[in-house]
Protein backbone atom coordinates (compact mmCIF):
# COMPACT_ATOMS: atom_id res chain seq x y z
CA UNK A 1 0.00 0.00 0.00
CA UNK A 2 2.75 2.39 0.69
CA UNK A 3 4.35 1.13 -2.53
CA UNK A 4 1.42 2.24 -4.13
CA UNK A 5 0.17 5.42 -2.70
CA UNK A 6 3.50 7.34 -1.44
CA UNK A 7 6.60 7.60 -3.98
CA UNK A 8 9.17 8.64 -1.57
CA UNK A 9 8.62 6.76 2.17
CA UNK A 10 12.75 8.15 2.23
CA UNK A 11 13.01 7.13 6.43
CA UNK A 12 9.66 7.14 7.61
CA UNK A 13 9.09 3.91 6.90
CA UNK A 14 11.05 0.60 5.77
CA UNK A 15 8.27 -2.10 3.66
CA UNK A 16 10.22 -5.03 3.71
CA UNK A 17 9.23 -8.05 1.59
CA UNK A 18 8.75 -11.23 3.67
CA UNK A 19 8.42 -15.02 2.40
CA UNK A 20 8.95 -18.42 3.59
CA UNK A 21 12.50 -18.62 2.56
CA UNK A 22 14.00 -15.40 3.27
CA UNK A 23 14.45 -14.86 6.59
CA UNK A 24 18.12 -13.94 7.04
CA UNK A 25 17.27 -11.22 4.30
CA UNK A 26 14.66 -9.85 6.66
CA UNK A 27 17.01 -10.14 9.65
CA UNK A 28 19.41 -7.78 7.60
CA UNK A 29 17.19 -5.46 6.38
CA UNK A 30 15.63 -4.82 9.91
CA UNK A 31 18.94 -3.97 10.89
CA UNK A 32 20.10 -1.91 8.55
CA UNK A 33 17.00 -0.05 8.51
CA UNK A 34 17.30 0.62 13.00
CA UNK A 35 20.93 1.34 12.07
CA UNK A 36 20.50 3.80 9.93
CA UNK A 37 17.86 5.09 12.01
CA UNK A 38 20.28 5.49 14.83
CA UNK A 39 22.72 7.16 13.21
CA UNK A 40 20.38 10.46 12.04
CA UNK A 41 20.75 13.66 13.80
CA UNK A 42 18.30 15.85 14.64
CA UNK A 43 17.22 17.38 11.48
CA UNK A 44 16.91 13.62 10.18
CA UNK A 45 15.46 12.27 12.70
CA UNK A 46 12.62 15.77 12.64
CA UNK A 47 12.11 14.93 9.02
CA UNK A 48 11.55 11.22 9.83
CA UNK A 49 8.71 11.81 12.31
CA UNK A 50 7.33 13.96 9.54
CA UNK A 51 7.39 11.22 6.86
CA UNK A 52 6.21 8.79 9.00
CA UNK A 53 3.22 11.13 10.27
CA UNK A 54 2.59 11.64 6.41
CA UNK A 55 2.38 7.99 5.91
CA UNK A 56 -0.12 7.12 8.44
CA UNK A 57 -2.27 9.26 6.93
CA UNK A 58 -3.06 7.14 3.90
CA UNK A 59 -4.13 4.39 6.59
CA UNK A 60 -6.33 6.35 7.81
CA UNK A 61 -10.14 4.85 8.28
CA UNK A 62 -12.03 8.21 6.40
CA UNK A 63 -9.66 6.82 3.66
CA UNK A 64 -10.78 3.39 3.10
CA UNK A 65 -14.12 2.95 4.51
CA UNK A 66 -15.18 3.32 1.20
CA UNK A 67 -13.91 0.21 0.02
CA UNK A 68 -15.47 -1.44 2.88
CA UNK A 69 -18.72 -0.38 1.43
CA UNK A 70 -18.01 -1.46 -2.35
CA UNK A 71 -16.87 -5.02 -0.57
CA UNK A 72 -20.22 -4.88 1.51
CA UNK A 73 -22.44 -4.42 -1.85
CA UNK A 74 -20.12 -6.70 -3.86
CA UNK A 75 -20.89 -9.69 -1.52
CA UNK A 76 -24.80 -8.92 -1.08
CA UNK A 77 -24.92 -8.99 -5.02
CA UNK A 78 -23.27 -12.09 -5.54
CA UNK A 79 -25.31 -13.50 -2.77
CA UNK A 80 -28.29 -11.99 -4.08
CA UNK A 81 -27.31 -13.88 -7.35
CA UNK A 82 -26.86 -17.47 -5.75
CA UNK A 83 -30.12 -17.13 -4.17
CA UNK A 84 -31.89 -18.54 -6.96
CA UNK A 85 -29.44 -21.00 -7.88
CA UNK A 86 -29.71 -24.82 -7.21
CA UNK A 87 -27.53 -25.56 -4.17
CA UNK A 88 -24.97 -28.23 -5.00
CA UNK A 89 -25.67 -30.18 -1.49
CA UNK A 90 -29.78 -30.63 -2.81
CA UNK A 91 -28.36 -32.17 -5.87
CA UNK A 92 -25.92 -34.11 -4.10
CA UNK A 93 -28.69 -35.47 -1.96
CA UNK A 94 -31.13 -36.12 -4.88
CA UNK A 95 -28.57 -38.28 -6.66
CA UNK A 96 -28.93 -41.86 -7.04
CA UNK A 97 -27.55 -44.21 -4.26
CA UNK A 98 -27.57 -41.58 -1.78
CA UNK A 99 -28.80 -42.44 1.25
CA UNK A 100 -29.55 -39.92 4.23
CA UNK A 101 -29.28 -40.83 7.92
CA UNK A 102 -30.63 -39.62 10.75
CA UNK A 103 -29.19 -36.64 12.63
CA UNK A 104 -27.86 -38.65 15.60
CA UNK A 105 -26.51 -41.40 12.95
CA UNK A 106 -24.13 -38.60 11.60
CA UNK A 107 -20.99 -37.43 13.56
CA UNK A 108 -20.43 -34.02 14.67
CA UNK A 109 -16.17 -32.85 14.56
CA UNK A 110 -15.60 -30.10 16.61
CA UNK A 111 -12.20 -28.66 16.94
CA UNK A 112 -10.59 -28.07 20.82
CA UNK A 113 -7.86 -25.66 21.67
CA UNK A 114 -6.32 -26.10 24.92
CA UNK A 115 -3.80 -23.65 26.27
CA UNK A 116 -1.71 -24.46 29.52
CA UNK A 117 -2.23 -22.04 32.07
CA UNK A 118 0.30 -20.90 34.99
CA UNK A 119 0.13 -21.46 38.76
CA UNK A 120 -1.27 -17.97 39.96
CA UNK A 121 2.01 -17.66 42.14
CA UNK A 122 4.51 -18.05 39.17
CA UNK A 123 1.61 -15.81 37.01
CA UNK A 124 4.85 -12.94 36.56
CA UNK A 125 5.99 -15.13 34.21
CA UNK A 126 3.44 -14.68 31.30
CA UNK A 127 4.08 -11.30 31.57
CA UNK A 128 7.82 -11.53 31.17
CA UNK A 129 7.20 -13.61 27.94
CA UNK A 130 5.00 -11.00 26.43
CA UNK A 131 7.80 -8.64 26.63
CA UNK A 132 10.65 -8.19 24.42
CA UNK A 133 12.64 -6.58 28.05
CA UNK A 134 13.54 -10.92 28.73
CA UNK A 135 15.45 -10.89 25.84
CA UNK A 136 17.96 -8.13 26.45
CA UNK A 137 18.07 -9.62 30.97
CA UNK A 138 20.17 -12.88 31.42
CA UNK A 139 18.61 -13.31 34.42
CA UNK A 140 15.24 -13.25 32.95
CA UNK A 141 16.24 -15.44 30.28
CA UNK A 142 17.79 -17.90 32.60
CA UNK A 143 15.18 -18.22 34.42
CA UNK A 144 13.07 -19.29 31.81
CA UNK A 145 16.03 -22.00 30.88
CA UNK A 146 15.94 -23.23 34.41
CA UNK A 147 12.28 -24.27 34.06
CA UNK A 148 13.08 -26.82 31.61
CA UNK A 149 16.69 -26.33 29.84
CA UNK A 150 15.74 -29.18 26.63
CA UNK A 151 12.40 -27.65 25.83
CA UNK A 152 13.78 -23.82 26.47
CA UNK A 153 16.33 -25.13 23.45
CA UNK A 154 13.37 -27.19 21.38
CA UNK A 155 11.15 -23.88 21.41
CA UNK A 156 14.37 -21.69 19.70
CA UNK A 157 14.52 -19.73 22.99
CA UNK A 158 10.38 -18.93 22.81
CA UNK A 159 9.33 -18.25 26.09
CA UNK A 160 5.86 -18.23 25.11
CA UNK A 161 6.00 -20.90 23.52
CA UNK A 162 7.66 -22.95 26.11
CA UNK A 163 4.70 -21.50 28.80
CA UNK A 164 2.49 -23.18 25.99
CA UNK A 165 4.21 -26.48 25.79
CA UNK A 166 5.82 -27.27 29.42
CA UNK A 167 4.21 -29.91 31.15
CA UNK A 168 1.78 -28.82 33.94
CA UNK A 169 3.19 -31.65 36.42
CA UNK A 170 6.47 -29.46 36.04
CA UNK A 171 5.13 -25.91 37.11
CA UNK A 172 3.72 -27.40 39.76
CA UNK A 173 7.03 -28.63 41.04
CA UNK A 174 8.69 -24.79 39.96
CA UNK A 175 5.67 -23.91 42.65
CA UNK A 176 7.14 -25.64 45.22
CA UNK A 177 10.73 -24.70 44.46
CA UNK A 178 11.37 -21.70 47.15
CA UNK A 179 15.15 -20.80 45.07
CA UNK A 180 13.28 -20.22 42.12
CA UNK A 181 10.60 -18.62 43.56
CA UNK A 182 12.72 -16.27 45.44
CA UNK A 183 14.81 -15.39 42.13
CA UNK A 184 11.37 -14.92 39.98
CA UNK A 185 9.95 -11.86 42.12
CA UNK A 186 13.65 -10.51 42.38
CA UNK A 187 13.68 -10.03 38.59
CA UNK A 188 10.04 -9.62 38.07
CA UNK A 189 10.82 -6.60 40.30
CA UNK A 190 13.32 -5.40 38.19
CA UNK A 191 11.37 -5.35 35.26
CA UNK A 192 8.64 -3.81 36.88
CA UNK A 193 11.24 -0.91 38.01
CA UNK A 194 12.57 -1.10 34.61
CA UNK A 195 8.74 -0.22 32.62
CA UNK A 196 7.92 2.22 35.49
CA UNK A 197 11.38 4.27 34.87
CA UNK A 198 11.19 8.26 33.46
CA UNK A 199 12.04 8.58 29.66
CA UNK A 200 15.48 9.09 28.86
CA UNK A 201 15.71 12.36 26.49
CA UNK A 202 19.47 12.22 26.04
CA UNK A 203 20.51 9.02 24.52
CA UNK A 204 18.72 7.55 20.95
CA UNK A 205 15.99 5.20 21.28
CA UNK A 206 15.17 2.38 19.21
CA UNK A 207 11.08 0.87 18.75
CA UNK A 208 10.72 -2.59 17.38
CA UNK A 209 7.17 -3.09 16.24
CA UNK A 210 5.73 -6.68 15.25
CA UNK A 211 2.56 -8.34 15.59
CA UNK A 212 2.72 -11.49 17.75
CA UNK A 213 5.63 -13.99 18.45
CA UNK A 214 5.83 -17.30 16.76
CA UNK A 215 8.06 -19.71 17.11
CA UNK A 216 10.64 -19.29 14.38
CA UNK A 217 14.28 -19.21 14.25
CA UNK A 218 13.68 -15.79 12.88
CA UNK A 219 12.46 -14.80 16.25
CA UNK A 220 15.77 -15.78 17.81
CA UNK A 221 18.21 -13.91 15.85
CA UNK A 222 16.09 -10.93 15.90
CA UNK A 223 15.53 -11.23 19.43
CA UNK A 224 19.51 -11.37 20.07
CA UNK A 225 20.34 -8.68 17.34
CA UNK A 226 18.09 -6.03 19.32
CA UNK A 227 19.83 -6.65 22.54
CA UNK A 228 22.77 -6.21 21.03
CA UNK A 229 21.52 -2.68 19.32
CA UNK A 230 20.39 -1.44 22.44
CA UNK A 231 23.48 -2.08 24.26
CA UNK A 232 24.96 -0.34 21.81
CA UNK A 233 22.42 2.47 21.57
CA UNK A 234 22.16 3.00 25.20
Amino acid sequence: MVKTYFENPDNGISVIERTDDNENEVIAKIREFITKLAKLDEKGIIEARRKAHEISRIAMWDSLVKYYFSAYEHALTQSDERRNEPREFAQFVESPGFHIRKPHQVPVWKDIYVQSDVPDRMIALKELASNLWWSWNNEAELIFRRMDPSLWDEVNHNPKLLLEKIDYKRLLVLEEDEDFLIDLDKIYEVFKSYMSRPNDTNNPSVAYFKYGIWNTSMSEDLFRWIRYSRWRLS
